[in-house]
């Protein structure tokens, strides 16, 4: 039983750390309740109406993101600045 309770443990632990990195922001915390209901929306859609439909909600979302990343750069002194 305990084994199942695992990733919840560690997402606590994720997200109490990463709350105080934010200095306990409320823009921290807005964010991440407003993760946890576009996560849990999915989850709702995939009850009533399957999971066939979940699987191509997340290849647009998948597919969202992919497309809203900003174009890769060849510029070496932009990887220089990343490493540092």
């Amino acid at each position: 039983m305990m084994v199942l309770c695992m990733p919840v443990f560690f997402a606590g632990i994720v997200f109490v750390s990463s709350f105080a990195r934010a200095h306990f922001q409320g823009r921290a915390l807005g964010s991440n309740l407003f993760g946890s209901l576009a996560g849990d929306l999915p989850e709702s859609v995939s009850l009533w109406f399957g999971l066939k439909l979940l699987i191509v909600l997340a290849a647009i979302i998948y597919a969202g993101s992919a497309l809203s990343l900003p174009p890769r750069t060849t510029d070496p002194s932009f990887t220089t600045t990343l490493i540092r």
